[in-house]
C-alpha cells in the first residue's frame, strides 16, 4: 500500500471490504475519527467526490485543455 493512500479516500465504500477494518484502524490512528458499531468515517479529511479526479498521472489518461 503507498503511503499516502489516505489522501485517495473519499468514503468507508472506497475502502476493500475484506480489509476494511484494518485500514479504518489506520485512519483513526491518523486522526480520523470513526464509529465503530456502524464503521463508518465521521470525520476526517475526506475528499469529495469529483468526477474529473484523476490519482494517476498517467499520460494517456490524462487530458488537454485545447485553447
Amino acid at each position: 500500500m503507498p503511503d499516502d493512500w489516505h489522501v485517495y479516500v473519499r468514503s468507508e465504500q472506497d475502502l476493500p471490504v475484506a480489509k476494511r477494518e484494518q485500514l479504518l484502524k489506520l485512519l483513526d490512528d491518523r486522526g480520523w475519527k470513526i464509529d465503530w458499531e456502524k464503521k463508518k468515517i465521521t470525520e476526517g479529511p475526506l475528499r469529495k467526490v469529483d468526477v474529473s479526479f484523476q490519482p494517476t498521472n498517467v499520460p494517456r489518461l490524462c487530458k488537454e485543455v485545447k485553447k
